[in-house]
């Protein structure tokens, strides 16, 4: 039997396209509209006219006017065929043969062939094909397909903008994003790309969200330099930024209102991680390296060495005369360093374009500028490279709280807040995964497991012993 499409009134004024099989399940489940006209074009079947049957509409069941209706054809005419009352003979009406009448053969009828009518085929109605209403296709409306709305596709209409982060904060010399900014001038807020953004609203506050530090600017990249725009030395501040598109639509940082301080102290950063190309492989020889006096370390940039130079050795100024102690800037020290550290008592100017040499390892390097001749943080960030499975012993180093050791982890690196999601800590040997000897040392954004801690000082795997502002 051929399929009805019956059109049931829907929710709000809309409609419900149901498949009709049979008069009989249509009359089953749907009982209470077995008296209403339906959807033009559905089959009426009998032998005798029905008050069911309106026209060319069947209502709750077949008609008795033949198998097809209003000029349908094979069996169908202007004035009934064979199998058809109202006045035909056996296979005649009105001067119409067996199969043909009024200039139609056999399954036409007023030029529409078997399954057409009104030049529509089976099916269809008004010019549409099953399924179709007004030239859209099943699923559509209007010319938008199944999920869309206004010419927008599944899940995205003309205003979505997609969710992204405030990654950090860079300035000058310090050009890792993060929570800390080490000069007060021309800070440069950084975030993430939003999907269907075309620019971004990005502003500075004060940390207690009252006032604007650096007024709202418009971005059409994911960063912006203020550069008209002054800090103050160990304030704190809140990053905001909104990504939107030209059709009104916002959306604001998931974590807007992004909270960084500035610092005085330059940050010295160390990647750690088993990938080559870290610097070091783990937090203790990060550590090893790194520790010291970090109140009064010094750095300076430099280029044409000779050679490596040797952790723990002593660096002369061939022409101020000043004698440091070299601080390793990888696991392994390379003839191609971009940055020299030292650490030794206070006092005394090196001199830019003079020749530092090494008294063990005889290389030498051009002194090209001082980053700093006042002490560092020294920050390591690890990677997710592989789990951490060895302990560290920080101990050694002078600190402040303006210059301290900060272990942490890169960014898009850090756990989610469920295991596995992030850096892991998992000494092989079990015990305290990290022990703190040294004061104001940052830890933070790793997973610490397979560890035991107990008794005095013991947070999940670090032990810090007799240390203040850990």
């Amino acid at each position: 039997m051929r399929r009805c499409e019956v059109t049931l009134p829907g929710q709000n004024g809309g409609t419900v396209m149901v498949p009709r099989r049979s008069s009989w399940l249509f009359a089953a489940v749907f009982p209470f509209l077995a008296t209403q006209a339906l959807k033009v074009g559905c089959e009426c079947g009998g032998n005798s006219a029905s008050p069911h049957c309106v026209g060319t509409a069947c209502a709750g069941q077949d008609s008795g006017i033949g198998n097809d209706d209003a000029g349908e054809d094979a069996g169908e005419d202007g004035g009934m065929d064979g199998g058809n009352g109202a006045g035909p003979d056996a296979g005649d009406d009105a001067g119409i043969d067996a199969g043909r009448d009024a200039g139609s053969d056999a399954g036409d009828d007023a030029g529409t062939d078997a399954g057409d009518d009104a030049g529509t085929d089976a099916g269809d109605d008004a010019g549409t094909d099953a399924g179709d209403d007004a030239g859209t296709d099943a699923g559509d409306d209007a010319g938008t397909d199944a999920g869309d709305d206004a010419g927008t596709d599944a899940g995205d209409d003309a205003g979505f903008v997609g969710p992204f982060a405030i990654t950090g904060v860079v300035g000058n010399a310090d050009v890792i994003a993060d929570n800390l900014l080490e000069s007060t001038l021309n800070p440069t807020a950084v975030w993430g790309s939003a999907i269907g953004a075309t620019s971004y609203d990005v502003l500075i506050r004060n940390a207690g969200d009252t006032a604007d530090a650096c007024s709202v600017q418009n971005s059409a990249t994911t960063s912006f330099l203020f550069s008209a725009c002054t800090l103050t030395l160990s304030a704190s501040y809140r990053i905001k930024v909104s990504a939107k598109n030209g059709l009104g639509a916002v959306t604001p940082a998931s974590n807007d209102g992004f909270l960084f301080t500035v610092v005085g102290t330059p940050i010295v950063v160390k990647t750690i991680g088993q990938k080559v190309g870290r610097d070091f492989s783990t937090p203790q020889s990060w550590d090893d390296a790194r520790k010291g006096n970090l109140t009064t370390r010094k750095v300076f940039a430099i280029s044409a060495q000779t050679g490596a130079f040797t952790n723990g050795e002593t660096v002369h100024g061939v022409s101020s005369g000043l004698d440091r102690t070299y601080v390793e800037e990888h696991f392994a020290p390379t003839v191609a360093e971009a940055t020299m550290s030292l650490d030794g008592a206070a006092g005394g100017t090196y001199l830019v374009g003079e020749t530092l040499q090494g008294q063990t390892s005889g290389a030498t390097a051009h002194l090209d500028s001082v980053l700093t001749t006042t002490g560092t943080i020294e920050k390591g960030v690890m990677y997710n490279d592989s789990p951490f499975t060895t302990t560290t012993n920080f101990t050694g180093s002078t600190t402040d709280s303006s210059h301290y050791l900060w272990l942490t982890v890169a960014p898009d690196q850090r756990h989610n807040g469920r295991a596995g999601t992030g850096v892991v800590i998992q000494p092989t040997l079990g015990g305290d995964a990290i022990q703190v000897w040294d004061h104001y040392t940052v830890i933070e954004w790793m997973e610490i497991t397979g560890v035991h801690s107990t008794g005095c000082c013991h947070v999940f795997g670090v032990h810090a012993s007799w240390v203040n502002n850990v």
